[in-house]
């Protein structure tokens, strides 16, 4: 049960983020055994995806390294 506090935390800590370049989290439902995330919607897939595959050129991946710095 310590994993379900520990993503309560979590859970607390992610609803305060408001940022452009972060996907927002929507809502929580909580069964007594599973937890339920409901996040915004994204285009484009996973970015792990496209990295792993060599997909992203360089001006792109400098925009991406931007907007992720601008969010942290």
């Amino acid at each position: 049960m310590r994993e379900k506090e520990f993503l309560r935390e979590e859970i607390q800590i992610i609803r305060q983020i408001n940022h452009p370049n972060v996907v927002e989290m929507k809502d929580v439902y909580e069964t007594k055994k599973y937890m339920y995330i409901l996040m915004e919607c994204v285009e484009g897939g996973e970015l792990f995806d496209r990295i792993k595959s060599n997909e992203i050129k360089e001006k792109e991946a400098c925009l991406i390294t931007y907007q992720a710095l601008q969010a942290l």
